[in-house]
């Protein structure tokens, strides 16, 4: 039937071979053969069939291509089959270093999108893109734009900041329908002279750049709105700004102003303006001429007091001059009605005036870090407030009102000298949160009701009040409190073997006993060690791994022998993860007998073969020490030897850690060390 609707002409080839899809579309509803033909006249009813798509050969129409974070290092090919269709291409995050020359045959492209690439350059074949609207090309490391940019005539916004670009050609000015213009953090130390002829610009940004000042021709930027100088080296206002009319959008932080001129209240349109983190000191008269401005940041500069005029920016909604050094507000800016957000904190206020409690429209408050003994009681005319600040001032009380403001959710306290809160605060009924400290568990912490000692009344407190503030009293540095000398004398105690003799026949209850001193508390180590005393010896430690180290055997000990000495032994004792058993040697010293008198013995080990982490420590400690490390000469113990003679002389060198093993054995003039070294 298909074919009898064909006539004057032979069937077209996809006709012997229709597609798959249409085929079976036709088996199930044959009335709707119908819809596939076409009427082409009116005297006889001519029909042919609409050619599928898939057969006919077309190029598809592929208008937008992404391949954003793909991990490309080159363009994909597949994107020159589009070219003549193509108008929007992302690149976006991938590691491309250079543009192919068949990208530039894409003449109908309008926005070319290549951020966060590995781009050194912008080849100048980009000057074919003659239908470009929108070039993204930021964060690569682009130097410069090509001098033939001035051919991309429809250009109208280019994004290219975090580049390492120093300067804008001549033919850059020549893009006369640019209408955004993103040079954040580059290199830029000038604009050209004939900057104003972008004169449909009207967003600017600037940010983290060398500018120190503009071209006299930015006056011709008649329809500019938002301009972002912030974080470059601007030294004064630049006069030319209050030319521009309709600016509503100034950002000059972080340069090195040192006064806002009043010439800035010629921008009538001006809504915000940023002149936070400067070296603001005044304020001129004239800020009142911005009528339209609504936010003002100048937090982090150095002023002293605000101008009564600020009162007059009716519109104000936000003001921050955190971070300065006011000493007072003015009584006008109590004439900021529409005030939603006030920051004075981090000053030198000693009050608040009165006036605030005509901010009716004030939803956040913060005064931290001032010196305010007290509160007015119109701050309760603040009934729309809800999150308020006061931490680290010099509050004892707070005012009854306070309990007006309903809407309060989060209130923070902390660092103050409050004894209690008024009974007020019950009527906080949407409170959240109330910070009383800087390290409190809970946000809200319960309040119980207490009469006051001296009126009588009912107040609120719990076991945080009073509060203590901190003060700078409080804190000594770690340095002040460093003793040397001290320190010095208790590193020598702990690095020597000292025995001390005594003649006292005393704490004959404990006979028997070991008192091992390395099993104290951390503070208690200073003198660890171990103290024998008159008794059969026990090896009984307050817990197993402080006995790891040291095996003390128990062996028979005259209790009656005049001649037999007793001594504290005290030494680094080693971690407690150190207490493997290791191959020992044995080496014995005997010691003549002596008494009344304290004696110090300096041993050094010999250099024996030991885990890696111990021979570090020893080394370490053998540093401190000032000694060479080397082996120790062992002397032979000579029983006649002339008892006068000094242990101290006889044994030169240090022992820098504690023996291993230590026995003791019955001799009659004599107190026999055997030394196990590791």
């Amino acid at each position: 039937m298909m074919e009898n609707l064909i006539r004057g002409r032979n069937p077209p080839q996809y006709q012997r071979s229709p597609c798959k899809e249409v085929r079976a579309a036709l088996r199930k509803r044959p009335e709707e053969e119908l819809q596939c033909l076409e009427m082409t006249t009116k005297r006889k009813i001519i029909g042919r069939l609409v050619p599928c798509r898939c057969f006919r050969g077309e190029e598809e129409i592929i208008s937008v291509l992404d391949y954003s974070h793909c991990s490309l290092q080159q363009v994909p090919k597949e994107v020159f089959n589009f070219e003549r269709t193509l108008e929007e291409l992302y690149l976006d995050a991938n590691q491309i270093e250079e543009l192919p020359k068949q990208l530039f045959n894409c003449q109908a492209l309008r926005k070319l999108s290549i951020p966060d690439n590995d781009l050194s350059n912008l080849p100048t074949t980009i000057a074919s893109l003659v239908n470009l609207k929108e070039l993204d090309i930021s964060k690569n490391g682009v130097q410069e734009f090509p001098e033939n940019i001035k051919c991309c005539k429809c250009l109208t916004i280019i994004e290219a900041s975090v580049n390492p670009i120093s300067k804008l050609p001549d033919g850059f000015t020549q893009l006369l329908n640019l209408t955004q213009l993103y040079l954040n953090d580059a290199f830029l130390e000038f604009l050209p002279a004939n900057f104003g002829r972008l004169a449909k610009l009207r967003i600017l940004e600037l940010r983290e750049n060398h500018l120190k000042t503009l071209p006299k021709s930015m006056h011709k930027l008649a329809q500019l709105e938002r301009l972002d100088l912030g974080n470059n080296e601007f030294s004064e206002l630049p006069e030319v700004l209050d030319q521009i009319q309709n600016l509503r959008e100034l950002w000059m932080d972080n340069n090195a102003l040192q006064v806002l001129p009043g010439s800035i209240g010629k921008l009538k349109m001006l809504v915000y303006l940023d002149m936070s983190k400067n070296r603001i000191e005044t304020v001129d008269l004239d800020i009142s001429g911005c009528e339209a401005l609504e936010d003002l940041l100048l937090s982090s500069n150095m002023l002293q007091q605000l101008p009564d005029s600020i009162g007059l920016l009716k519109k104000l909604t936000t003001l921050k001059v955190d971070d300065n050094q006011l000493t007072m507000l003015p009584n006008t800016i109590g004439n900021l009605s529409l005030l939603e957000e006030f920051d004075c904190s981090c000053n030198e206020l000693e009050s608040l005036p009165s006036t605030i409690g005509y901010l009716h429209s004030l939803r956040t408050l913060a005064v931290d870090e001032n010196f305010l003994p007290e509160l007015p009681r119109e701050i309760g005319s603040c009934k729309n407030v809800t999150v308020m600040s006061l931490r680290s001032n010099k509050l004892e009380f707070l005012p009854e009102e306070i309990g007006q403001m309903q809407k309060l959710r989060v209130l923070n306290l902390s660092d103050n000298r409050l004894k209690n809160l008024p009974f007020s605060f019950t009527k906080l009924k949407e409170l959240a949160a109330l910070w009383l400290s800087d390290n409190q568990s809970k946000a809200l912490i319960p309040l119980q009701t207490e009469a006051h000692p001296e009126t009588k009344q009912r107040v609120l407190t719990n076991y945080m009040f009073p509060q203590q503030p901190r003060g700078d009293e409080d804190f000594q540095s770690d340095s002040d409190s460093f003793n040397p000398t001290l320190w010095e004398e208790q590193r020598q105690q702990r690095m020597t073997v000292a025995f001390e003799f005594e003649e006292k026949k005393e704490d004959d209850e404990n006979a028997g006993k070991v008192k091992d001193h390395s099993c104290q508390a951390p503070w208690e180590r200073g003198q660890r060690g171990i103290t024998l005393q008159p008794a059969r010896l026990s090896g009984d430690c307050c817990t197993p791994w402080a006995r790891c180290d040291q095996q003390i055997q128990d062996m028979p000990v005259p209790q009656n022998d005049p001649q037999l000495a007793w001594g504290c032994i005290s030494g680094l004792q080693q971690e407690r993860s150190m207490c493997t058993p290791l191959p020992v040697a044995a080496q014995s010293t005997t010691l003549p007998s002596l008494s009344g008198r304290q004696v110090e013995i300096n041993l050094k080990r010999y250099p024996t073969p030991y885990p890696e982490d111990l021979k570090n420590m020893v080394k370490s400690v053998q540093n401190l020490v000032g000694k060479p490390s080397h082996g120790v000469r062992v002397e032979n113990s000579n029983p006649t030897a002339n008892t006068e003679q000094t242990v101290k002389e006889k044994y030169e060198h240090k022992w820098p850690v504690a023996p291993k093993e230590i026995t003791v054995e019955n001799q009659p003039m004599s107190l026999k060390l055997t030394k196990l070294t590791v």
